[in-house]
């Protein structure tokens, strides 16, 4: 929990870094402070906005400088994306010609 008496500083973002091991800001760590544009807390909740995106599997943790070691649950895992299910080659040739299909239908209608 906080420390009884201390003012919050700023929040902090800050990405675990390679080791992927929290709460060893640097110079003896690898932990990094990411930029960030904006930040605010309220009723229990961050709104943060950060110079550059977050990339699946970072490892990233939120402080004020009072609640030790943070604000966050103890450290968020950005889950990895799924990969988009791919078009066989002849899915995709049947997909350009029912589309090229429709185009043809329009501009007839167009001239009628």
């Amino acid at each position: 929990m906080g420390e009884q008496g201390c003012i919050p500083g700023p929040i902090e973002v800050c990405d675990c870094g390679p080791n992927r091991i929290c709460h060893d800001l640097q110079p003896f760590g690898d932990d990094v402070e990411l930029t960030l544009v904006s930040a605010g807390y309220s009723n229990g909740h961050f709104t943060i906005v950060l110079t550059q995106p977050l990339l699946p599997g970072q490892i990233i943790y939120v402080t004020d400088g009072c609640s030790d070691p943070v604000l966050s649950p103890p450290a968020t895992v950005l889950p990895r994306s799924t990969a988009a299910p791919l078009v066989s080659g002849e899915m995709m040739g049947a997909l350009v010609a029912a589309l090229g299909l429709v185009g043809l239908l329009s501009l007839t209608r167009l001239r009628l």
